[in-house]
């Protein structure tokens, strides 16, 4: 995993899977190459999942340390026609180049 950012943009994080066992791997091999998520940052990560599941979003996974970001709590919802969405509360990133 690496972050790449531009000033005045937006960051990238790019994922490359660790072994045959990651969920990144079996993207890749049933395709890949396309965008799978997209990343917001919001003030309160369990007040923005209860908003979303009063609006039928289905919660792909509840809070749970993300390594991406120094291990502060990251959460995914599936945000319909395949594109999933993670909320994180930080501005931390590991690796950020």
């Amino acid at each position: 995993m690496q972050f790449l950012k531009k000033n005045d943009s937006i960051t990238i994080k790019l994922i490359e899977p660790l072994d045959e066992k990651s969920v990144v791997f079996s993207a890749i091999k049933n395709g890949g190459g396309c965008l799978h998520h997209l990343c917001f940052r919001c003030d309160n990560l369990e007040e923005s999942l209860q908003f979303l599941r009063g609006k039928g979003y289905r919660i792909l996974e509840e809070p749970r340390p993300g390594e991406a970001f120094e291990n502060e709590d990251i959460a995914f919802v599936y945000a319909k026609m395949g594109l999933n969405v993670e909320l994180i509360e930080t501005d931390k990133k590991a690796r950020l180049r």
